[in-house]
Order: C-alpha cells, then sequence, then structure tokens
C-alpha cells in the first residue's frame, strides 16, 4: 500500500484547498457541472482554487452532489476515469494527495474511499481510515452504491454508520 499514513491524504473544502493544495503533490478537485474552473470572485482570487503558487498535479472531476442517475450525478464513467488517475498516482513517486469538493464532506470523501479501495485496503481498514482523516465524511450514496457493487461487497458498504466519529467502525 502507498497510502500509510494521515499526513499523504487529506480531504478539505474548496477553501482550504486553495491554501493547502500547494503542500500536496496531488490535487483530486471535484467540482460541480458548468464550473470552469475559475476563482470565486467574491474571495478575490484571481488563480483556480487549489492550484496557487502549486506545482503539484490537478486532476479534475465534475458531478453533483446528488444519489440519483440524472444528468451531472456520479457515474461509472466518473469512476473508470478516476481509477486511471488514482493508478497513475499511486504509480507515481508522488507521495502526497489532497482532496476536495465544496464542503469536503461528500464527493471528495467517497473519491478519497475509492482511492484506499484502489490503493489494498480492506473495507474496514479503508472505512476506519477514512474516518480518521475526515471525521465529518458522509461519502456520496451514488458513489457508495457504485463502488459497493464494483468491489463485490454485498451491501456491507451501504450499511456503514458514518456517523460515528473517529472510533472506528466495524462493518458487518
Amino acid at each position: 500500500m502507498k497510502i500509510k499514513t494521515h499526513n499523504q491524504l487529506k480531504i478539505v473544502d474548496f477553501i482550504d484547498a486553495f491554501y493547502q493544495g500547494p503542500q500536496f503533490d496531488v490535487v483530486f478537485s471535484i467540482r460541480n457541472p458548468g464550473d470552469d474552473g475559475k476563482a470565486i470572485p467574491v474571495f478575490g482570487f484571481d488563480q483556480s482554487i487549489g492550484e496557487a503558487k502549486g506545482k503539484h498535479k490537478t486532476y479534475r472531476y465534475f458531478f453533483w452532489d446528488i444519489a440519483n442517475d440524472n444528468d451531472g450525478c456520479p457515474s461509472l464513467e466518473h469512476l473508470n476515469q478516476m481509477a486511471i488517475d488514482f493508478g497513475e498516482f499511486l504509480a507515481s513517486e508522488h507521495q502526497t494527495c489532497l482532496f476536495h469538493c465544496t464542503a469536503g464532506v461528500s464527493r471528495s470523501t467517497s473519491a478519497a474511499l475509492y482511492l484506499l479501495l484502489l490503493d489494498g485496503y480492506q473495507l474496514d481498514d479503508a472505512v476506519n481510515f477514512l474516518k480518521m482523516v475526515r471525521p465529518i465524511a458522509q461519502p456520496n450514496l451514488k458513489v457508495l452504491r457504485l463502488l459497493d457493487e464494483m468491489f463485490k461487497f454485498d451491501g456491507k458498504l451501504l450499511n456503514v454508520q458514518w456517523n460515528l466519529g473517529v472510533e472506528g467502525v466495524e462493518v458487518t
């Protein structure tokens, strides 16, 4: 496994990504469809969020934080592209990564969970690691359904109690 400590993976909201992104080798940015990646004028930034002053690699994904099958919702195509990008990161010399979405709660945590599973974590360990890194994690239900099916967890991922805090989660 490549990701062994909480210092290697961080999950934040989009404002923190602007300030913390340059500290990481790779940034995985999940935005709303139609977001052109420009800075939000109200904050006065003149560079893309999460890319200010950084020399890191940025991957961008665009989907809504809703769990249905409408256009713009998480899909298998999104996960396939993430798998390619995550594979590139895991095979690279890069050691640290930052995930961000608007609030750093749902889309980014579900993507980080996917990376941990691809990195070889068992389900219990991936869930516990994610809860340690981002105690407020509430992964996107549509992504959880897709991951549960993809990894053949037989509904176990859908039964995780995400609001238990950082004490550890037993998946039954």
